[in-house]
C-alpha cells in the first residue's frame, strides 16, 4: 500500500483472493476497467494480479485497448510508460508474430550436389 500510495495512485483495488485463476476477481477487474486514456494502472505485485504468462499479455491488451498504460512496481521491465520498454514489447510481439507465420531465421543446408560426369573424350598426354 506504502509502495502505491508513493507513486501517487489515486484509487486503490485491493483483494485478498489467491488462487490459480484471475478469473471471479472484482476488485482486479474493476481496477482494469477503470483506467481510461492516458492513465495507468499500477500494480504493485506483477504475480499477484496473473497466474501466467497469458493472464498478464490479457491484461496488457485490455489496458491497452482503453489507451492506459501498465506499470508493475515491482518488475521494471513491465513499467510501459518507458518508451525502451514499450519498445523491447513491440521487439518481442514482432518475434512472436514472425514465428507464427512459419517463417524461421534457421536455415538448413543439404550436402552439395554430385559433380556431373565429363562428357566426350579425354585425351592423354603422350
Amino acid at each position: 500500500m506504502a509502495a502505491l500510495r508513493a507513486e501517487g495512485v489515486d484509487t486503490i483495488y485491493r483483494a485478498k483472493a489467491s488462487g490459480k485463476s484471475v478469473k471471479n476477481r472484482p476488485e482486479l477487474e474493476k481496477a482494469i476497467d477503470q483506467p481510461g486514456t492516458g492513465d495507468v494502472l499500477v500494480l504493485s505485485e506483477w504475480d499477484r494480479c496473473t497466474r501466467s504468462m497469458t493472464d498478464g499479455i490479457a491484461i496488457i491488451e485490455r489496458v491497452h485497448k482503453r489507451g492506459a498504460s501498465v506499470k508493475a512496481l515491482d518488475r521494471d521491465y513491465l513499467d510501459l510508460t518507458k518508451p525502451i520498454n514499450r519498445g523491447i514489447l513491440a521487439f518481442l510481439s514482432a518475434l512472436a508474430v514472425t514465428r507464427g507465420t512459419g517463417s524461421s531465421s534457421v536455415r538448413t543446408t543439404a550436402a552439395p550436389p554430385p559433380r556431373p560426369k565429363a562428357r566426350g573424350s579425354a585425351a592423354s598426354p603422350s
